[in-house]
């Protein structure tokens, strides 16, 4: 932020000092901490108190600071940073993220889980310019849903290293986002399993879930291969019926016809009305197109061919009918005007 300037009248007076009020922006950081920069003590001590006591306060004030401008991202409230300094709280942004980033996300931060091992859709959700949470979904692990049209959400993580209220909703939001992938993909169900002893599902019932039942657990060794035995406690099924979009059919593309035809006779072009009958053939379009053409012609002309009349005049000029012996001689003479 620019340094206000000190000799400006129209500062007002600040209170605890007598000097001129400074209040602004001094830095905001990428884990949603910030600092202010007031002209005294007191000054900055009521104003930290006021945005703790009333956060919509807060977030107006920052709003008129420039604190959206700054940053580039939506304020959506001040968070009381669980009785530490208040922390910004952004809008929460939903956007697809690359399978890669999600498994590392679920590997650092997922409390019991392992990052999943394949997928069909991945979103995360953003506070500001930190990740916060990330899902992923695919098809069914057990094989009695295989070609059912059931789709599984195989992890849900949000980060617990923050505090609640900038996390708040971002569950939901990501439940809801794997809902809607399954839609488009045609999937009329969607499934996921909570932990029966430390998970009440909470964000499931915001996202449209209900409980299915309790599913016992079990490992998952086999009588060739062992497997690792993370997470094989009793379980709770939640699903959610899901409305499948339909996919239009294409369209078939309709035949070119052509623009105006040119009449030769110099009047207004002839425009051709085939009409719109959705049952017209293409040989249908190919008569009424000759029916129209010989309508164009000129009168006197048939057909797309017809020769051009004969030319009125030839070169060579016809014997005269007054003198009988004209033409006659086969080698023409030139007269002696002496002996005649």
């Amino acid at each position: 932020m620019h340094d206000p300037d000190p000799s400006d009248p129209s500062r007002p007076i600040c209170w605890f000092c007598g000097e001129p009020e400074e209040l602004e922006i001094g830095e905001v950081w990428l884990d949603s901490n910030f600092t202010l920069h007031t002209c005294c003590e007191g000054l900055l001590a009521s104003v930290s108190a006021g945005i703790s006591d009333d956060p919509a306060w807060g977030r107006d004030l920052l709003r008129r600071l420039g604190a959206e401008a700054l940053t580039g991202h939506r304020l959506r409230r001040v968070s009381d940073g669980e009785g530490c300094h208040p922390m910004l709280d952004w809008h929460l942004d939903l956007h697809p993220v690359a399978f890669a980033q999600a498994r590392a996300f679920i590997a650092r931060r997922h409390a019991h889980c392992p990052p999943p091992v394949a997928h069909r859709w991945c979103h995360a959700v953003w506070s500001g310019r930190q990740i916060i949470g990330v899902v992923t979904a695919g098809n069914p692990v057990a094989r009695a849903y295989m070609g059912r049209g059931i789709a599984e959400l195989s992890r849900l993580c949000v980060r617990r290293d923050v505090a609640p209220l900038l996390v708040w909703n971002a569950a939901s939001m990501l439940y809801g986002a794997a809902c809607r992938s399954a839609e488009r993909a045609g999937f009329g169900r969607m499934v996921t399993y909570t932990r029966a002893d430390e998970e009440d599902g909470g964000s499931l019932v915001a996202a449209g879930f209900v409980r299915d039942g309790r599913v016992r657990g079990r490992r998952w060794h086999g009588g060739r291969r062992r497997r690792g035995d993370h997470n094989a406690g009793d379980k709770v099924r939640w699903s959610r019926t899901l409305r499948p979009k339909p996919v239009p059919a294409p369209t078939p593309p309709r035949p070119t016809l052509p623009g105006p035809v040119s009449d030769p006779r110099g009047q207004d072009g002839l425009r051709l009305s085939l009409g719109h009958d959705p049952g017209l053939g293409f040989l249908d379009i190919l008569d009424k197109l000759d029916v129209a053409a010989r309508d164009a012609q000129p009168p006197g002309v048939h057909g797309p061919c017809a020769a051009s009349p004969l030319p009125t005049s030839t070169s060579r000029s016809a014997p005269s009918p007054t003198r009988p012996g004209a033409g006659r001689s086969s080698s023409p003479t030139t007269a002696n005007p002496a002996t005649s």
